[in-house]
């Protein structure tokens, strides 16, 4: 007769508040939990939401942040590089910047690309003196990486120009660092802003 039950009409009415209620945290609390469930796939695709519908939303940085340990537990390196390169290019500020760094390292250390990851964790010491638990950690990776960490910007540009070779793609991940570094060392010694490379920021996608 093409009348609705109540039962149908009450199913869609729900159906309908439930996508309504949905908001920025709870995408993200979603999303938390997915990871803390060790479901992966889940935590990305809901990372990954999020920072496309939400990406001004303060939590936005930790999103940025998280989605790259996504990739990282799932191995899959080069998309983890990327999400925390520009994890720390988009939120500098954000309390997770010099753990992106930290990552960045990491997962360029497991690319095989020895003195990428080594210029990232100089970047660690130099430009967050105060985060001591990055820090301890950039120091064991290194370690871990049969590496010395460079103590100044000039050292730290001098030993990633070594290297000209990267990943295959993007290219622009080994751009980036080389460019981390001598930004860092063309600075004044006293300037303490954090670096962007916004001009390559299009090209890491």
């Amino acid at each position: 007769s093409g009348d609705f039950s109540q039962g149908e009409i009450a199913g869609t009415d729900v159906e309908t508040v439930a996508l309504a209620e949905e908001t920025p945290e709870s995408l993200y609390e979603r999303s938390n939990e997915s990871l803390l469930r060790r479901q992966f796939g889940e935590a990305e695709a809901g990372f990954r939401a999020f920072l496309e519908k939400y990406p001004e939303h303060g939590l936005a940085g930790n999103a940025q942040y998280w989605l790259g340990e996504t990739y990282l537990a799932q191995d899959d390196y080069r998309q983890a590089a990327q999400a925390f390169l520009r994890g720390y290019q988009q939120f500098p500020g954000n309390r997770r910047a010099a753990d992106s760094l930290l990552k960045l390292g990491i997962s360029l250390g497991r690319l095989g690309q020895k003195d990428q990851a080594c210029a990232s964790y100089a970047a660690v010491e130099t430009e967050f003196p105060k985060a001591l638990e990055a820090r301890k950690r950039a120091q064991a990776e290194a370690k871990r990486a049969g590496v010395e960490i460079a103590r100044n910007a000039a050292d730290v540009a001098r030993k990633v120009s070594v290297i000209l070779t990267s990943l295959p793609k993007p290219q622009a991940l080994a751009a980036t660092v080389r460019a981390i570094a001598a930004a860092r060392a063309a600075r004044p010694d006293g300037e303490k802003k954090p670096f962007m490379i916004r001009s390559l920021s299009k090209r890491v996608r």
